[in-house]
């Protein structure tokens, strides 16, 4: 993405939250002779007390329940607080569902480690308690985000409950923030409804933050690219960008859409790759292989269009284990065959792949798809949090670069260099070129010198109509 991650990424650097240590945990507040020094805790620990309702132990001496009621005494409002607001940031850093808190083995073992201690139960940890803590995040993320600019971002997928959501998020100063998320099942994909959406999060982001929406980008989707025309209708000074990593997925696209010999031998390798994955015998028969010849095991990962980079690590995944693989077939041929399954078409479905494996030229041109799809890894760098408008422009010029080498096929390269050039021209070029001259380790170095628009007159005149527009 230019200028901020992209829209289909995951990661999110909310501020970092530290942990106290809880006065809880002091020596000093649980009384009596009974203390042992954990070896991994570091501190005093009381002997195991279990208050009621729970029935005490038989390994237990009766004079804990005392403690216990000392114990009672020492969990003020403020420490109650406290564990509860610990307590909900384990849950969350962990990962774990809100259930788990309803546990009773878990119950007993927080109610017997931790004398007194109120436990609340999955509602609470998950309602009042953790918007309790979304109030302090929002705060605490408010001092270091009043009076900066941000850039804006949204996208839209399927949950695991299969509703449609679209998500907003800003970056500011390379952090990203999480705004809200809207389900929009019920919604037509429209851009007019989505613009709804994005000025809404916008405002949203304006109030609770106190930032200034400087970009806002999106994938460029049919509903966005609409979304975006009428969101600069409304707001003329802001930058609409499309998200790079996608365009570089794209190109990808449009590159598996030649109908190039070697191209083929990807449907092949993802054959394979189904293959030996969808039958355990056969996968266990490779495993003991790459043991015996790499003393690891090197996973088979199945390409799917959606995640990017993944064919390029399925490639060299494939090319990696291609030693063990030949091997595996030539050794295990009889009982791969088996692994196939009973049926005639199986029986052939296996002969088929083991001979697949087997062809040299099979590997010749997977070599050849691996080194071609190697450069457009510049995905990655795309759709990072600290991705600058002039590291987008920078990536996409060595692309093309890479792409013209002569060494390379003339088929592939004619593609690539068409899709890259499509994209650029439905990029904001004045925004990326700007830039690229504030940028004062490039500056104007970076331009075709036999260029009029590009000539020391002609940049001076693109900055300065990026500024006009800003301002």
């Amino acid at each position: 993405m230019a200028g901020a991650a992209g829209p289909s990424s995951s990661l999110l650097a909310l501020p970092t939250l530290r942990l106290q240590p809880s006065p809880l945990l002091i020596p000093t507040a649980f009384p009596g002779p009974s203390h042992q020094l954990s070896p991994l805790l570091g501190f005093a620990t009381p002997s195991p007390i279990i208050p009621a309702p729970l029935s005490l132990p038989p390994d237990i001496p009766e004079r804990s329940v005392k403690h216990a009621k000392v114990s009672n005494a020492l969990w003020t409002q403020e420490l109650k607080d406290k564990f509860q607001h610990d307590l909900c940031l384990a849950i969350i850093s962990s990962g774990i569902s809100w259930n788990a808190i309803s546990d009773v083995q878990l119950r007993h073992f927080l109610a017997k480690w931790i004398p007194g201690v109120e436990i609340p139960d999955c509602r609470k940890l998950s309602g009042p308690i953790l918007d309790k803590q979304v109030t302090h995040i929002i705060s605490k993320t408010r001092l270091h985000t009043t009076g900066r600019f941000a850039t804006g971002q949204c996208n839209g997928w399927k949950n695991i409950a299969k509703a449609s959501v679209v998500t907003s998020m800003i970056i500011v100063d390379f952090e990203g923030v999480l705004l809200r998320t809207h389900n929009i099942s019920a919604e037509a994909k429209t851009g007019r409804n989505l613009l709804q959406h994005v000025m809404e999060d916008i405002k949203y982001a304006e109030k609770e933050y106190e930032v200034t929406i400087a970009a806002w980008c999106t994938d460029a989707a049919g509903d966005a690219k609409k979304m975006c025309k009428d969101l600069i209708k409304q707001m003329p000074w802001i930058i609409s960008l499309n998200c790079s990593a996608h365009q570089v997925n794209l190109v990808i696209c449009n590159l598996f859409k030649l109908k190039s010999a070697y191209l083929k031998s990807v449907d092949k390798a993802t054959k394979v790759i189904k293959w030996f994955n969808h039958h355990s015998c056969a996968l266990g028969l490779l495993w003991k292989e790459q043991l015996g010849t790499y003393q690891k095991i090197l996973t088979l990962i199945q390409p799917v269009i959606t995640r990017w980079t993944c064919h390029f690590l399925s490639t060299r995944h494939l090319l990696e284990t291609s030693g063990a693989l030949h091997s595996c077939c030539i050794k295990e041929e009889k009982e791969l065959k088996k692994c196939g399954g009973d049926w005639q078409q199986d029986k052939a479905k296996a002969r088929k792949i083991i001979q697949t494996v087997l062809d040299v030229e099979f590997w010749t041109d997977i070599t050849l798809v691996k080194i071609h799809l190697e450069p457009l890894v510049a995905a990655n760098i795309l759709q990072s949090s600290n991705a600058h408008l002039d590291t987008t422009l920078l990536t996409w010029g060595n692309l093309y670069r890479i792409y013209s080498d002569p060494a390379l096929d003339d088929v592939v390269c004619a593609q690539v260099l068409s899709s890259l050039s499509k994209r650029w021209l439905q990029m904001d070029q004045d925004m990326f070129i700007s830039a690229v001259i504030m940028n004062p380790y490039v500056r104007g170095k970076g331009f075709a010198r036999g260029n009029l628009l590009l000539s020391p007159v002609g940049l001076y005149n693109i900055t300065k109509h990026t500024c006009k527009h800003m301002l």
